[in-house]
């Protein structure tokens, strides 16, 4: 189940003209609790809340313990990580601005609960345009 769905995924995103090399493109798949991603990511607890993230040192995605890939918000989520898994195996450099490899992942989990009947991505996400807007923007622009 879990090989199919990652297919399903990795051929959403290709539709979406992210770029894509046929190596590795299977990313590894961890779970924490939420207390340890915050922990892990935010030591002085300053992170809003964390639902997953994306490893670039050992391309892994990881997921809130409770993921529930029978959610479309969920799949939503493992969908907009693996876009930063493709990002990564395509030559993006962490150091590249991190508001062009959000606003590409977001783009792609947008277009996904859209073409699910998601009318209002803002509300699903809950994350408002302006937001996304100041979240994605990089320093030379």
């Amino acid at each position: 189940m879990r090989y199919v769905l990652a297919a399903i995924l990795v051929l959403f995103v290709v539709t979406c003209s992210v770029a894509t090399k046929a190596e590795d493109l299977m990313p590894k798949v961890a779970y924490l609790s939420e207390e340890d991603m915050q922990e892990m990511l935010c030591p002085s607890g300053q992170c809003l809340e964390i639902v997953a993230f994306y490893d670039d040192a050992s391309q892994t995605i990881v997921l809130r313990e409770g993921f529930d890939p029978t959610k479309e918000y969920d799949l939503s989520i493992l969908l907009h990580e693996f876009v930063h898994h493709l990002q990564k195996i395509n030559g993006h450099k962490r150091s590249d601005c991190v508001g062009d490899r959000e606003r590409q992942a977001y783009q792609v989990q947008r277009t996904f609960l859209k073409e699910r009947g998601h009318k209002d991505t803002n509300k699903v996400l809950g994350v408002d345009m302006l937001t996304q807007m100041i979240i994605t923007q990089c320093e030379y622009r």
